[in-house]
């Protein structure tokens, strides 16, 4: 495709294609703009990442340095212009700016990765961005890999212990992943109990007190702050998990981005529970 072709007539012809000839092929887009990093790790695993033209400012500097930063959930809409884009892999939290997309005629896809809440949404939406790459045969087979992992990890979950688990998010305010959210899917898949009660909050507020009236077994947090500093905190010492040391810093990327990654996460989340019972 010449690069001043107007990229929103080809992502149009691919999702005419995509939703009513699922059977036909069509040309994967050789430019594509990720707007999340959770989205690139997804095209990287796919070996897609050559596709790349632009990336969130929520990458890391080691990860692909040479590709340009696009923002995030606020898009830098001049450079997102000036990269002239076939695809832009957004988010369903980008259709807050749905209007300004259609104005600058900027080609997006809006994916559910900020409402995945299983490692089962995960995959589906890895299906989903292979079906728009036109890679779904790459996609199958990497799935299939990743799901013998998922039932090896699977079968170790019923000889768990079952442990009281507080995951932090954010330190100030006080934030935690409830049981609707993808953290919390993988604390109830090895059959452990989150401390927080059931809502539609993903990440709701909660207070300092209220943590340690439930006397969690195991505190994982993302290292905003360290384990001694979570430890120090008023009301906080008679915590089972602080009294006995099981106060874990797990890596941020791993279990907040919903990628492939989350295999990984709750491999690391099994281990730290298999622990607590020796």
């Amino acid at each position: 495709m010449k690069k001043n072709q107007k990229p929103f007539l080809k992502i149009l012809w691919g999702l005419f294609y995509a939703l009513f000839l699922p059977g036909f092929c069509f040309a994967a887009p050789s430019r594509v703009v990720s707007l999340l990093p959770s989205h690139t790790e997804i095209l990287r695993a796919l070996k897609m990442e050559s596709m790349l033209i632009g990336v969130s400012s929520g990458e890391s500097k080691e990860v692909m340095p040479s590709v340009p930063r696009v923002g995030g959930m606020k898009p830098n809409w001049e450079l997102l212009v000036s990269l002239e884009p076939d695809i832009i892999l957004g988010d369903v939290s980008h259709r807050a700016y749905q209007k300004t997309f259609q104005r600058l005629k900027l080609p997006i896809v809006y994916l559910s990765a900020t409402r995945a809440q299983s490692i089962e949404d995960v995959f589906e939406l890895v299906k989903e961005m292979a079906h728009l790459m036109n890679c779904s045969d790459r996609a199958h087979d990497l799935l299939l890999i990743y799901k013998k992992k998922l039932n090896q990890l699977q079968a170790q979950a019923p000889s768990l212990p079952v442990c009281r688990v507080y995951f932090e998010i954010w330190p100030k305010p006080l934030q935690a992943c409830g049981p609707a959210s993808l953290q919390g899917h993988l604390i109830k898949r090895m059959r452990s109990v989150n401390i927080l009660p059931d809502s539609n909050n993903h990440m709701p507020l909660i207070s300092l007190e209220y943590v340690a009236d439930q006397a969690p077994d195991i505190i994982l947090h993302t290292g905003v702050v360290t384990s001694e500093q979570i430890a120090k905190r008023p009301g906080w010492g008679k915590i089972p998990a602080v009294q006995k040391g099981h106060v874990y810093q797990v890596d941020q990327d791993k279990f907040t981005r919903a990628s492939l990654r989350i295999i990984d996460a709750w491999a690391q989340l099994i281990a730290i529970v298999e622990a607590y019972d020796k």
